[in-house]
C-alpha cells in the first residue's frame, strides 16, 4: 500500500454529515465528505514557501457502516 501523503503535514478541515445514498450498488447506502489540507513546500526562485493544498475525500459505507469506497480528490 503506497501513503498518499508521505512525510507531509496533515491537517483537517471539516468531517461532513453521514447522508443516505441511492446509487448503482444497493451495498453502498451512506456517504461521508471529509475535507483536509497538506502542506507542500514548491520552491520558487530559490525560496521553499509553505502551502496548504486543500483535498476532498469521499467514503461510501454500507449499513453496518464498512468503507465501501474511497474517492478523493484535490480541490482549489
Amino acid at each position: 500500500m503506497e501513503k498518499i501523503f508521505n512525510g507531509r503535514q496533515y491537517q483537517p478541515v471539516s468531517y461532513g454529515e453521514l447522508k443516505p445514498r441511492k446509487e448503482e450498488n444497493p451495498d453502498i447506502v451512506w456517504s461521508i465528505e471529509h475535507k483536509f489540507q497538506i502542506a507542500e513546500t514548491p520552491t520558487y526562485t530559490g525560496k521553499k514557501i509553505p502551502l496548504q493544498k486543500p483535498y476532498k475525500f469521499m467514503f461510501y459505507l454500507d449499513r453496518k457502516m464498512k468503507v465501501l469506497r474511497a474517492e478523493t480528490s484535490y480541490s482549489d
